[in-house]
């Protein structure tokens, strides 16, 4: 049987290093497609890891080092979550942090290794959410739309700004 409510957890960081945010979202399988915010919660970047990731960028031999360690700090922040939320979390989406990113070379890399995640949280996982997005000609953020559609729907054009600003 199929649950009409689905709790979603979410996880972004952003090319400013200031750390992860992340909300729960319930969705409603109704005939409004409605959704709602549950909790949202906000970790600061640990300095080894920015120190890490910003080495990184300079040397891309530090990729798998900084892929699995970025990881463990999503784990960690998962777990805090879960320890901490009253709901359940039925799916996790972990968009992972940007280390290189050419979309006209049809390149970008997001560490967060699904691998060290998956195994270590008990909940399905969904990442690697532009990779598709650039090899197919977009510049990497397939999200986007929608949630500009759904959040700022009424306005003719929305400002984002952080380590990198767009106009949507």
């Amino acid at each position: 049987m199929y649950e009409s409510t689905r709790n979603v957890l979410g996880l972004m960081s952003g090319t400013s290093l200031d750390g992860m945010d992340a909300a729960i979202v319930r969705f409603n399988k109704d005939q409004n497609q409605t959704w709602e915010l549950i909790e949202s919660f906000e970790f600061n970047y640990p300095n080894d890891l920015k120190k890490l990731v910003t080495e990184c960028f300079k040397n891309a031999s530090l990729k798998d080092r900084v892929d699995v360690a970025f990881a463990r700090w999503t784990v960690e922040c998962i777990h805090k979550i879960q320890s901490t939320c009253a709901v359940p979390i039925n799916l996790i989406g972990s968009h992972g942090q940007t280390i290189f990113h050419e979309p006209k070379n049809k390149f970008t890399f997001q560490a967060g290794c699904l691998e060290t995640i998956a195994t270590q949280v008990n909940v399905p996982l969904v990442t690697d959410f532009r990779i598709q997005d650039v090899l197919l000609g977009g510049q990497g953020a397939p999200l986007v739309p929608m949630g500009d559609s759904l959040l700022f729907g009424d306005y003719e054009a929305a400002l984002n700004l952080g380590g990198f600003s767009n106009v949507s």
